[in-house]
């Protein structure tokens, strides 16, 4: 990902502590970050996936929740917190990040 570009991350308005998952659209593709590790792993989804949700899994691992492509098993994941993730997905689900 080129960083050098102006791009808006947005984070759920359900995030409390400020430590939120973000989201961005980035050439055609929505991707992924987490706000405390903003240059970590960031999984990228299409569009249809984004919206339905069926290729984003989330595996709860010791405490905390690693974010990936399902379709890209191999590709980046990201680990962030319960805290982090649940807010986070809740707003998805609700189409707060129709970006």
């Amino acid at each position: 990902m080129d960083d050098k570009r102006k791009v808006e991350w947005r984070q759920s308005s359900r995030c409390e502590s400020g430590q939120c998952s973000q989201a961005a659209r980035i050439d055609g593709s929505i991707v992924m970050r987490n706000s405390s590790d903003p240059d970590g792993p960031r999984p990228v989804f299409n569009e249809a996936d984004w919206q339905s949700g069926q290729c984003i899994q989330a595996d709860l691992d010791h405490g905390s929740y690693v974010i990936r492509n399902s379709n890209v098993p191999d590709g980046p994941r990201l680990t962030v917190s319960e805290a982090e993730w649940l807010p986070f997905d809740a707003a998805r689900r609700d189409g707060e990040f129709a970006l």
